[in-house]
């Protein structure tokens, strides 16, 4: 499919209104469009800690947190529902991760909130990941208007003609087009330096999540 054609078939996605899905991601749109709704994996502890090392994309452990939850409803959503719940974010729509169970467990244990938090890998053998980088400046480097069909813009709406304006809608379905499923995003400090990396799971079925999450991650 040419990239005129993959924009076209974006941009023409019907937008989602299904209760239990992201109204607010356009992304959504084209998950539901294409069906991508399949479910991770979820095993026990003992065997996500024994497969790691030979199946987890740069043999590493990944954490979500997930904040204000009463119950596990939404972890329950993640792991088991037959609806892939897109977030959103700047990179893109997805399932955001960090390598530190610092980062996925600030904001989410003050006050009377309760922390939930995801443990999880990346399958190395289903993962086709990019760097953010590397498909922002693919991206950045298309057509403004196949850009903006890519973001589900109306041509004619007055936005901003930048494509990290448009980069957060658009992202992630054209991430796909190009074939790959994740997104790795090296994230700075306010100094400039590395901080965390972020995996965005374009679907959930490159996923394999731990049943239980110990205090403080794996050490």
């Amino acid at each position: 499919m040419s990239v005129t054609d993959a924009a076209n078939f974006v941009y023409n996605t019907p937008k989602n209104t299904d209760p239990q899905l992201n109204s607010h991601e356009k992304y959504q749109d084209f998950v539901n469009a294409l069906g991508l709704h399949g479910k991770p994996v979820v095993v026990d502890d003992k065997t996500f800690d024994q497969s790691i090392k030979d199946s987890a994309v740069d043999g590493i452990v990944l954490y979500r947190g997930l904040g204000n939850q009463d119950d596990t409803a939404v972890i329950d959503s993640i792991k088991f529902g037959n609806k892939f719940y897109a977030g959103n974010g700047l990179a893109g729509g997805g399932l955001y991760f960090t390598d530190l169970y610092s980062e996925a467990s600030v904001g989410y244990s003050n006050g009377d909130w309760n922390t939930s938090i995801l443990t999880a890998y990346i399958d190395k053998n289903k993962a086709k990941m990019v760097d953010y980088k590397t498909i922002y400046t693919q991206f950045a480097s298309e057509p403004m208007p196949i850009q903006k069909q890519f973001a589900k813009t109306q041509p004619g709406f007055s936005v901003l003609d930048d494509p990290l304006y448009l980069q957060g809608d658009a992202l992630s379905a054209y991430a796909m087009w190009k074939g790959y499923n994740v997104v790795k995003q090296d994230i700075k400090d306010y100094k400039g330096n590395h901080d965390t990396y972020h995996y965005i799971a374009l679907t959930r079925d490159v996923l394999v999540i731990r049943e239980h999450t110990p205090q403080g991650g794996l050490k």
